[in-house]
């Protein structure tokens, strides 16, 4: 079991296009089947309550999907993703493990030097999360399940 906080990220045509960008230049990258952006990655440990309750005082939430890049880096790209930037730090007094860096996974790789990124300072859109879900993957990258989800305030 593999659980994790985040909210799910519908594809619009811009972001379909440079997924296909870097599909055509790397036959062998996998894309996700269920695009989120990840706050939390807790595994097999968590507290469902501290979620719940960290969760809904929070307000909507903007989110700016903006640039390629990679991890752990282009020269060796493993996650080919999409910057997400928020409009508040919705994870600041957060107490349990989160992300450093925020961000849309596009593509898996095995360890590939990307030597052109023309999208690095792509704009992808901005969108308003008034959810938060706590997901469940039993098998990783294929099967994912809603344990509980958090409605956000408007502002």
């Amino acid at each position: 079991m593999r659980v994790f906080v985040g909210f799910p990220v519908s594809l619009n045509e811009e972001i379909r296009s440079t997924i296909n960008y870097y599909k055509k230049r790397f036959p062998q990258m996998r894309v996700p089947r269920f695009f989120h952006i990840t706050l939390s990655f807790l595994g097999e440990q968590y507290n469902l309550d501290y979620i719940v309750n960290y969760f809904k005082d929070k307000q909507y939430l903007d989110v700016e999907l903006k640039g390629v890049n990679a991890f752990p880096s282009l020269n060796k790209a493993r996650v080919l993703w999409i910057g997400a930037n928020f409009s508040y730090n919705i994870m600041a007094q957060y107490k349990l493990p989160k992300n450093d860096i925020f961000h849309l996974t596009i593509g898996r790789l095995n360890f590939v030097s990307i030597k052109e990124n023309p999208f690095q300072d792509t704009f992808y859109g901005k969108f308003t999360v008034k959810e938060i879900f706590v997901y469940n993957s039993d098998i990783p990258g294929k099967k994912y399940s809603i344990l509980e989800k958090v409605a956000l305030k408007p502002v």
